[in-house]
């Protein structure tokens, strides 16, 4: 299962797991989410990947129906189908904003020939990143430094 796990974080942008090697039916699920830290406005990624528990080694599932839905905390609902994103190994993705700041309940539905669960876990997105990206606010801050420094530099040489 290691092997299997590693295959799926290491080939799908890994993120945060959020629930790990748990049973669904016959099958066992894993699932992640990204960014690591959620934010209102900003694309949200679930990954999920199936599998079943092998005596020598871990068979991907490749033939289920993954649902998500995640609930918000102003009674929102966003639903969107997982697509197989992967065969090898086999890795379900689905891509939702998320409107609002706050505390999300993710479900994850999987039904496959095999069996069929519903693992829910929860999310918390953070407010909004300020319009100005990190790097605009301190190339404004330079700025301002050195037309101040010019000014004062020309304010002494007329008063001198």
């Amino acid at each position: 299962m290691a092997v299997f796990m590693l295959l799926v974080a290491s080939g799908h942008g890994g993120g945060t797991p959020q629930v790990q090697d748990v049973p669904v039916g016959d099958l066992r699920a894993t699932v992640w989410t990204a960014p690591d830290t959620p934010r209102a406005g900003q694309d949200f990624h679930v990954t999920v990947a199936l599998y079943r528990a092998g005596q020598e080694h871990d068979q991907g599932v490749a033939d289920a129906q993954v649902q998500v839905r995640l609930l918000g905390p102003a009674g929102q609902v966003l639903e969107a189908a997982a697509e197989l994103a992967s065969q090898v190994p086999p890795v379900y993705e689905a891509d939702l904003t998320l409107p609002a700041s706050g505390l999300w309940q993710v479900e994850v539905h999987i039904q496959a020939p095999t069996g069929q669960g519903t693992l829910t876990f929860t999310v918390e997105a953070q407010p909004a990143a300020s319009g100005l990206p990190w790097w605009l606010w301190a190339a404004l801050a330079g700025g301002t430094v050195a037309v101040l420094g010019g000014w004062w530099r020309r304010r002494r040489a007329a008063t001198s």
